[in-house]
């Protein structure tokens, strides 16, 4: 079901500009996935089309209005999970955060806002308990 939505949604705003300040469709009482930037700088950037495009250019710029979108559109990061974009946790020095692939090389690195994150019995991340986001970076880590 989720691909069917997400491809939905490409047909119907076939990346244009403007797709960065259309709301997303949703009932009232449903909670959302809350998105939260590190920096205020990086929030300015990724949330404005004319930031984004003359920092990471037209194709990425794209690409990170895309990823912000779903990631609003979620009810928690357990949804993302089947999305395009490859949504994956991060191990070695970046252990505790996630990304999501945008324009190759490059990631949206984010973490969950709350500390410590919730974790299943068995030390993994509960990726349906994650309601709430932290994004830190866009960046290529390799």
């Amino acid at each position: 079901m989720a691909f069917d939505v997400t491809n939905r949604i490409l047909k119907q705003q076939r990346y244009t500009p403007a797709t960065f300040r259309r709301p997303v469709c949703r009932r009232p009482e449903e909670s959302t996935l809350e998105v939260l930037f590190a920096t205020g700088k990086l929030h300015r950037q990724l949330n404005s089309t004319a930031k984004a495009r003359k920092v990471y250019g037209d194709v990425m710029a794209k690409k990170i209005g895309l990823r912000l979108q779903q990631m609003k559109a979620a009810r928690s990061l357990d949804d993302l999970r089947n999305l395009p974009g490859r949504w994956h946790e991060l191990t070695g020095d970046l252990k505790g955060s996630l990304a999501s692939d945008l324009v190759h090389p490059h990631r949206l690195i984010f973490r969950p806002t709350a500390e410590p994150p919730p974790r299943r019995p068995d030390g993994s991340l509960d990726w349906s308990a994650v309601d709430s986001v932290t994004i830190s970076d866009v960046t290529d880590y390799h």
